[in-house]
């Protein structure tokens, strides 16, 4: 007697209108994590002034995860939204021809992981003490599709739980590949596109053919240093001066007692007339030497100044006076200062920059530079970044890494010694 052929049923019965709504939902999720990945340099696009999205992606935690695995928060929403769809689409195609038991498996697995993912960011919101809309958004994509994955499918099981594990973590592999090395860790409007600039190329071929054998080596370690440092996605400015197109983004951490910070203050001024116009811009942050607001400061606080400075700074940085003019004023008599004269320098109503340089807003904002600043393993001020990697203070390297468009690979510096990777760079 014959057999009867093998049926191609699914071992698992779900319903096409789950798969579709999970796919749908994966893909939304990674829409919409691109969306916020790209508005990390301009959240206003997304989010509200105040809205909470600078704060959450500028947070420890944050920052922590990006400096780990290359990818911001963001863009592991975007890694998971893919992995979803992916394999939302996979079973779709298998449906009714293939068991699908493995594929839905990993389905699951992924819907929990993305679950256990949203958990942990909650908590960094409560944490910040601040709430983003758009996050929420993408966490409730999330959490929608958990209520079919996990809930809807609660009496599946977990059906041939090794090949789902397999499906899960490859899934999340090769989205991550995409991400890290398609999208990038960097959000293209970080940088701003620029055109090659024969003049300018060839102003930094004739600065480095003329520097001393010890300034060479100099530029060399720190262009070393540069290449292997980090490079993180930096969050959006607070303030900015000089144009925000330009191709070269300075970020400066200073302290208020800090000489060299003084220095340095002195430097942007003198570069801005040696430089091609617009070449460079400089967002100033803060990363006070006094364990009063700066954990990484071993021992109690001693020294009140250095931490009001940089809130008072931070509430007048938008205001006519404060900013490079008020850094300046206070630079000067650094060596003087008292809370009393930080306050008189600044000027305006007492009481009502009192209560702002005291605020949680203010205070949160100081940590924040913090924060930021401990992802390049800091030893001391002024810290500089460019375009998100680790540079120098040096007026050498800042006027020769502007004329490189902010490339520490530009042909121009191959005629330069190799970088001593021990070298002590200030």
């Amino acid at each position: 007697m014959a057999k009867p052929p093998a049926s191609t049923a699914p071992a698992v019965p779900v319903k096409r209108v789950h798969l579709v709504l999970l796919t749908l939902l994966g893909a939304a999720v990674a829409a919409w994590s691109f969306v916020l990945l790209r508005a990390q340099n301009a959240p206003e696009t997304v989010c509200t002034e105040g809205g909470g999205c600078a704060s959450l992606w500028t947070a420890p935690f944050a920052l922590t995860v990006q400096r780990i695995t290359s990818v911001p928060v963001a863009g592991w929403g975007l890694v998971w939204g893919l992995a979803a769809a992916g394999l939302g689409l996979a079973a779709l195609v298998r449906l009714g021809r293939r068991p699908i038991d493995a594929i839905v498996t990993s389905l699951r697995l992924l819907s929990a992981a993305g679950l256990l993912g949203v958990f942990a960011l909650v908590g960094v919101i409560v944490s910040e003490r601040t709430f983003c809309p758009p996050c929420a958004g993408a966490h409730a994509l999330v959490l929608a599709h958990a209520g079919v994955a996990l809930f809807a499918w609660r009496r599946l099981g977990l059906e041939r739980p090794g090949p789902g594990a397999v499906l899960a973590g490859g899934s999340l592999l090769w989205a991550y590949l995409v991400v890290a090395f398609t999208a990038g860790s960097v959000p293209a409007s970080a940088v701003p596109a620029a055109k090659p600039d024969a003049t300018a190329d060839a102003a930094l071929r004739e600065f480095i053919e003329k520097m001393p054998p010890p300034g060479r080596q100099a530029l060399a370690d720190a262009l070393g240093r540069m290449r292997r440092g980090p490079a993180l996605t930096l969050p959006p400015p607070r303030t900015l001066r000089g144009p925000a197109t330009a191709p070269v983004r300075f970020t400066e951490f200073t302290d208020v007692r800090c000489s060299h910070c003084a220095e340095l203050h002195q430097v942007w001024e003198r570069l801005e007339p040696t430089l091609p116009a617009g070449s460079f811009n400089v967002e100033s942050r803060f990363y006070p030497l006094d364990g009063g607001c700066n954990p990484a400061m071993r021992g109690p606080a001693r020294d009140p100044v250095r931490c009001l400075a940089p809130r008072v700074q931070i509430c007048r940085e938008k205001e006519p006076g404060g900013g490079p003019a008020l850094a300046g004023t206070l630079f000067k008599e650094q060596r003087t200062l008292t809370p009393e004269r930080v306050y008189e320098l600044a000027g305006g109503d007492r009481a009502a920059l009192d209560a702002c340089a005291s605020s949680a807003e203010t205070r949160s904002k100081l940590e924040g530079d913090v924060a930021l600043a401990q992802q390049y393993d800091p030893d001391g001020t002024p810290l500089v970044l460019v375009n998100g990697r680790l540079g120098s203070a040096q007026p050498p390297f800042l006027y020769a890494i502007v004329l490189a468009q902010g490339s520490p690979d530009h042909p121009a510096f191959s005629v330069l010694p190799p970088a001593d990777p021990n070298a002590h760079i200030h």
